[in-house]
């Protein structure tokens, strides 16, 4: 129970934390009378990342001032967040109070996946459990941001090299510059593997407010929304990689909140807006600064952005745009180019297949070495085993929840045997494709080509649906082209807004054609996911866990009921209003007469 407690504490601390600076982005956004909520949301991700940001660079430059200049700025924050309450408060209050319930999705959101993540203890070697909970062994990826703090909190200049020959270079600074700001602020926090674990998990659940502003500013309903939501909380991909925190879900929320302004009718409204360059520039740096591959779903969505020629935005905007960008990935590529070179060890692995090149030699000079040892029909097997990777046939995964239904309550022998391995399963497809993954909302497109068809893809939902296939098949051909291969992409080798928009938009297409069947194959494919997430596997992949926490079973249960009210808007005034409706609708007419 301790343990568990530890968590709770620890998740209100760090939640707070990181809300302040949003809540100020917030308050000087109402005080400029900003009412987009795509950009509200960009803003106000973006308090605590430029902090930490700011932080990260004193820290490397002189790491003495570095707690000092962090607590300064921190306090000057708050100062000033609790002056415009006072000072603007007509305008200030109502707009925090707005944003208080996706705040509160980040916060519960996160209560489910820690809960679930502990459910059999671990919380003493958190970062181990995270790597062996729900898949056998993952790399160490997810201690990499905490080192690299580490680093820049040591006075060793230069920084030594990462676990695994990386250098710091290569790896995007966002989540470890968050972290900073927690370690400075809070006392203890320096040596505590646990508080850097929830920190980093409240990071990867933002993509849970971002994905809501994407729906409201697309104008879905709120049974759409709430649907959207839950199969997308329950799905393996964000359970395990908001538990497992190597900085990549994180990075996905601003690239969901760039769709949200460029793929929905909220462009119309934002074309000559300079605050909107502002934010598009913050979102897409900041989704670089959290991890390059981001860069994989910026390309199509500029694409696609572009097509939609009439609602093009002012040249001035696009400028402003790129200069914030721009300006925000200086400081990063410089330290890449100068502090600690050559970072490109990643990119080279990417995009030419190959780590053990010379650092010397260029990306461009890497690339083209490496498709200069192949033949042309070499390379076009490549390209086209990497269009097929992310779609790999669901047989498998049918075979595996066949397994599992027939196992399911089995309790010793060859029957439970068969539902571990089933799990097992289940979890590395879901891990490493997108079909599996999506599960039985793979068959949305056709439910859209059916729309198309039948003369019903009205409504700014599905216009917004449409767009993000778009973008989707965009994607994944820039994502096959780009990587070197073969077979080179699996989920983690690119964005993760491919798996959230994908989501999205099937569960939008689905909903508008056939939506009692949409809502029973989300509540079943919900259902299956927490079967094979909460149950563990004991005789497949090395996994042994300990014994149920039920602390850490009430967590979780708290977390996933609190998320779910949030999203579908079960709140004690909306049931109030509810039981009154129930009530009137009850009473007979006053103007009938009573039988």
């Amino acid at each position: 129970m301790s343990s568990t407690l530890t968590v709770v504490r620890d998740l209100a601390v760090d939640a707070l934390l990181l809300a302040l600076p949003a809540a100020l982005a917030l308050a000087v956004v109402a005080c400029l009378g900003i009412a987009s909520r795509p950009l509200q949301a960009i803003y106000a991700f973006a308090g605590p990342c430029l902090l930490g940001y700011a932080s990260g660079a004193v820290y490397l430059l002189a790491p003495g001032a570095g707690r000092p200049f962090t607590i300064a700025i921190y306090a000057g924050s708050v100062a000033a967040l609790g002056w415009l309450v006072v000072a603007r408060r007509p305008l200030v209050l109502p707009a925090l109070r707005w944003w208080a319930a996706p705040g509160a999705m980040v916060l519960a959101a996160a209560a489910f996946t820690l809960g679930l993540g502990f459910l059999y203890g671990g919380t003493g070697s958190p970062l181990t459990t995270a790597a062996t909970r729900y898949l056998a062994q993952l790399p160490g990826d997810n201690v990499l941001p905490q080192l690299f703090g580490s680093y820049l909190l040591a006075p060793q200049r230069p920084l030594p090299m990462l676990p695994g020959g990386w250098s710091t270079s290569d790896r995007p600074p966002l989540q470890t510059c968050v972290y900073l700001v927690i370690r400075a602020v809070l006392p203890g926090a320096d040596s505590s593997d646990l508080q850097y674990q929830v920190t980093a998990t409240l990071l990867q659940c933002l993509w849970l407010p971002a994905l809501w502003c994407l729906l409201r500013a697309a104008r879905a309903g709120r049974a759409a929304t709430g649907l959207v939501l839950t199969v997308t909380l329950l799905s393996g991909f964000t359970i395990v990689n908001a538990f497992y925190v190597w900085p990549k879900l994180f990075p996905a929320a601003f690239i969901v909140l760039l769709a949200a302004v460029l793929l929905t009718d909220e462009l119309a409204s934002l074309r000559a807006s300079p605050a909107a360059g502002v934010a598009c520039g913050l979102a897409a740096a900041l989704a670089l600064l959290g991890h390059e591959g981001s860069s994989l779903a910026l390309v199509p969505l500029v694409l696609v952005a572009a097509a939609r020629r009439r609602l093009w935005p002012r040249a001035s905007v696009i400028g402003l745009a790129a200069a914030v960008g721009v300006g925000l990935m200086i400081p990063w590529v410089l330290y890449q180019s100068f502090y600690d070179p050559p970072g490109t060890t990643l990119t080279k692995l990417q995009l030419a297949g190959q780590r053990t090149v010379d650092p010397r030699q260029s990306v461009i000079s890497a690339v083209v070495s490496a498709y200069g040892s192949l033949t042309p029909g070499q390379i076009a097997a490549n390209k086209l085993s990497n269009l097929e990777e992310p779609v790999l046939d669901e047989g498998p995964e049918l075979s595996s929840l066949g397994q599992l239904a027939s196992n399911l309550v089995a309790t010793g022998g060859e029957g439970a045997h068969r539902r571990d391995v089933a799990i097992f399963a289940l979890r590395v497809a879901s891990f490493y494709y997108l079909l599996p993954l999506l599960g039985g909302i793979a068959v949305a497109p056709v439910a859209y080509l059916l729309l198309l068809l039948l003369r019903r893809a009205r409504g700014p939902d599905l216009k917004t649906a449409g767009r993000l296939w778009a973008w989707l098949l965009v994607n994944l051909i820039t994502w096959a082209l780009l990587l070197f291969g073969p077979y080179s992409t699996v989920i983690h080798q690119g964005t993760y807004a491919t798996e959230l928009l994908a989501l999205t938009a099937g569960v939008i297409s689905l909903w508008r054609l056939l939506p009692r069947l949409t809502a029973l194959l989300v509540a079943a494919q919900s259902v299956v996911g927490l079967i094979v997430y909460a149950t563990p596997p004991r005789q497949s992949g090395g996994l042994n866990p300990a014994g149920l926490s039920g602390a850490a079973a009430l967590l979780a249960a708290i977390g996933l009921v609190g998320a779910m009210a949030l999203v579908f808007g079960w709140g004690p005034r909306t049931l109030r209003a509810r039981v009154g409706r129930a009530g009137r609708a009850d009473r007979p007419d006053p103007g009938t007469p009573a039988p």
